[in-house]
């Protein structure tokens, strides 16, 4: 047996390494769901390993064991190239080869968004709001920190928050923090199970001190969700978030669908319906949002009528980067 350290730009150890983590993302304790797009994506052969962050990989050669060279040519970045912790056989037929990765910390990512908001309806100013967003996503989960400001509404807030998600068994459970200037504090906590078929229920609880509601749903509310999950990737999930505090008749419903488009690209239709007294006057109205997702690049359009349970209704344009 020849043991040399893996070269994440060979076409045998990428494919693989490839096939390791998708495997361990089918298993039930990996999650049950295969390999992400933006994962795919990035183990494409045009994308260049170069710049990445590495850490050491071995692998070893069956000793007498000739490779089977209709493997697909492949590169894998480096950054992919993650200790997984685990020790495990892959065999191509009658050859072999054993990979064992040694334990490091994944690689934080980035994601910066900015978003143009415009206010207008029932014979107000319009009004527009500007919104910064830097998101770190890592072992600790994601945290984030950004900027709202809208001068015709005398708003500007600085907010950064947490969110993560934890499996316990069949379980995960999902909590959230946030803070803000002036003094906010709220958070969530949710717990969800299933893989393919998924139900979840969850609350939400703030101080309420002034918050520039950039979640656009109720923060005081109890939340109910459903869903369903193909193995490509899509799903369709319902989702209800209602009032529990200080206006228990506002309700936000949303028929959420994702799907990728051309194996690398993702969408996201977001249908919403809300109900409930705005200035003691009952709604009914309906909203959509529409997002697009390139590996390193995304966008978001949406409708939303009166706004926050406002009179005044919201079109927001979102666009962004992963670094």
């Amino acid at each position: 047996m020849l043991i040399l350290q893996a070269n994440c730009d060979d076409a045998l150890h990428a494919h693989a390494i490839v096939q390791l983590l998708d495997a361990d993302a089918l298993d039930p304790a990996g999650g049950g769901t295969p390999l992400s797009d933006f994962a795919n994506y990035q183990l494409n052969p045009a994308q260049p390993s170069a710049g990445r962050r590495a850490v050491f990989t071995k692998v070893a050669l069956m000793d007498g064991m000739r490779i089977r060279r209709r493997l697909l040519p492949m590169r894998l970045p480096i950054s992919f190239c993650v200790g997984t912790g685990l020790l495990a056989a892959l065999l191509l037929g009658p050859p072999g080869v054993a990979f064992a990765a040694e334990d490091a910390a994944p690689p934080i990512s980035y994601k910066f968004t900015a978003g143009h908001y415009q206010l207008s309806g029932v014979g107000l100013p319009a009004a527009a709001g500007l919104d910064a967003n830097l998101r770190a996503t890592g072992s600790f989960g994601n945290a984030w920190l950004g900027w709202y400001g809208a001068a015709a509404q005398d708003v500007k807030q600085v907010r950064a928050g947490w969110d993560s998600s934890y499996k316990l068994g069949s379980v995960r459970f999902m909590p959230s923090l946030q803070i803000a200037s002036g003094g906010f504090v709220g958070g969530s906590a949710m717990v969800e199970t299933g893989d393919t078929w998924f139900v979840g229920v969850g609350a939400g609880r703030t101080n309420l001190r002034n918050y520039a509601n950039l979640n656009f749903d109720p923060n005081d509310a109890w939340m109910l969700s459903g869903g369903y999950r193909w193995v490509d990737n899509q799903s369709l999930a319902l989702q209800v978030v209602r009032d529990n505090r200080l206006n228990p008749d506002q309700q936000n419903m949303h028929l959420v669908y994702r799907a990728p488009v051309n194996g690398n690209n993702r969408l996201t239709l977001d249908m919403l319906q809300k109900k409930g007294l705005v200035a003691g006057l009952p709604i009914n109205r309906f909203g959509l949002s529409v997002g697009y997702d390139w590996p390193r690049y995304f966008v978001r359009v949406a409708w939303d009528p009166q706004v926050n349970f406002t009179a005044q209704d919201m079109l927001r344009l979102s666009v962004g980067t992963r670094f």
